[in-house]
């Protein structure tokens, strides 16, 4: 007869085999291969789908009960726009190349990074964004068209007001751990950070952004701040010289007149609720708030005002400019040139391209390949991404400015040799807008518009 311990040993060991066996079919399934570069019409057979409702992920459990913040990044992903699907192509290889990398490698892992898409998104996008970001705890995917960064809800709710998704929402991710850190939102310091899948902070923005709330704020549960920068590093899909760069162009950080999205943080005290710090856009909030006091500005405010972001991690942001770009404000439109009324020194730039790459790979950690692998994706297939970006506009609290589109018809008739096939007449009016014409309303107080 065969022993009981022969026996129990057997069935440990065919327990392991069929653990195996299901981690290889569960990896195999999200390995799906990205749209080729330069292919014109990708069908869903091409792909494999991510199946409905949430993914199998198994995290073990995570002790947060010393974190001194609540830190949450929050990326808007094809909301109102879900069946744009070369559109969210070029914005899945923007974010692989720009976004993704500086997140993961943070030096400072004690945040949430809160993805929100369509519930309806295509799923060719929902499998190529699965598979990116599956399998870390700390970035949860949720199907949702509300935002807590870009507040469109009357009450203004935020993290620490209200979770306002379930378990039922999140595509991948750790909701226990969500949990916990909602939990805890009710007794610490709250940070929110807003981030487009086109843009990236510097590897060391969390670190010094939780040190600087911390530090500002201190004991006081009734103080607040917003922190920005008026100036990021551009990445520059096309390059204006000849031949053009097949990685495109970087372009070092220079001032604007006001505050650029990707960073634009604001933290508050334990007693504070989201709806009393007040929330402007980032083209006003300039225009809005007192500067607070540093050591340029020792008759500024110690709180309840607006702060420059941490020197120590100066270049804080990187952003694409692109066809995708909401506002296509400063986009190259043309390889081999600039616009007429362009200022840009195009020699001191394109000897600045060595110096720029070395910095965006230390501080970023981007690397030119990516950069290039995104670059050619975009010109392959401009024609089909900018279509769909000039559907795209005005939908839901995406960008609606005429002159953007007219930068995206300028591109598209140079893509086909003549008029596009996309007129004004396709483009929608604002869905669920409520923007008042002199200062705009709370459904668009963080609308990208650039």
């Amino acid at each position: 007869m065969v022993s009981q311990t022969r026996i129990r040993g057997m069935r440990v060991i065919m327990t392991l085999l069929a653990s195996l066996v299901y981690v290889l079919f569960s990896h195999s399934v999200f390995r799906s291969p990205l749209l080729s570069h330069g292919q014109d019409n990708c069908t869903k057979s091409e792909v494999q789908i991510a199946p409905e409702g949430p993914t199998m992920e198994f995290f073990p459990p995570v002790e947060v009960a010393n974190i001194a913040v609540v830190h949450i990044i929050e990326t808007r992903f094809m909301q109102h726009q879900p069946r744009l699907i070369h559109l969210g192509m070029a914005l899945l290889e923007q974010f692989k190349a720009l976004c993704l990398p500086t997140i993961q490698n943070q030096t400072n892992s004690n945040f949430l990074w809160f993805i929100r898409t369509d519930p309806d998104l295509d799923p060719i996008l929902r499998t190529e964004l699965l598979r990116l970001v599956q399998n870390n705890k700390h970035f949860v995917v949720i199907a949702s068209l509300t935002s807590y960064t870009v507040l469109d809800r009357e009450e203004g709710q935020g993290f620490r007001e209200s979770l306002d998704f379930t378990a039922s929402d999140v595509w991948t991710g750790n909701y226990a751990l969500v949990k916990k850190y909602h939990s805890l939102a009710q007794s610490r310091i709250m940070i929110n950070t807003r981030l487009d899948a086109d843009d990236g902070l510097h590897v060391r923005f969390v670190e010094h952004m939780q040190k600087e709330a911390m530090k500002d704020l201190g004991e006081d549960s009734l103080a607040w701040r917003w922190w920005c920068t008026m100036s990021a590093i551009e990445w520059q899909y096309n390059s204006p010289w000849d031949p053009p760069s097949r990685s495109g162009c970087l372009v070092a950080p220079e001032p604007n007149q006001f505050c650029v999205t990707p960073g634009l943080t604001k933290a508050y005290g334990s007693k504070v609720v989201s709806r009393d710090v007040p929330n402007y856009g980032h083209t006003r909030i300039h225009r809005k708030l007192p500067r607070c006091r540093n050591a340029t500005n020792v008759d500024g405010e110690t709180d309840h005002c607006l702060a420059q972001m941490p020197a120590a991690i100066a270049p804080y942001t990187i952003r694409g400019r692109t066809a995708t770009s909401a506002g296509m404000r400063h986009v190259f439109l043309d390889s081999g040139k600039l616009e007429e009324n362009s200022t840009i020194d195009v020699d001191a730039l394109r000897g600045a391209q060595e110096g720029l790459r070395s910095l965006v790979l230390e501080h970023f950690t981007i690397e030119e390949k990516q950069l290039a692998r995104t670059r050619s994706h975009l010109i392959q297939n401009l024609r089909q991404i900018t279509e769909e970006a000039i559907q795209g506009q005005c939908r839901g609290t995406h960008s609606c400015k005429p002159t953007a589109t007219d930068k995206l018809e300028r591109i598209l008739t140079s893509t086909t040799g003549g008029t596009s096939n996309v007129n004004n007449a396709s483009v929608p009016e604002r869905q669920n807008s409520s923007v008042n014409a002199e200062d705009g309303a709370r459904n668009k107080t963080t609308a990208p518009s650039q």
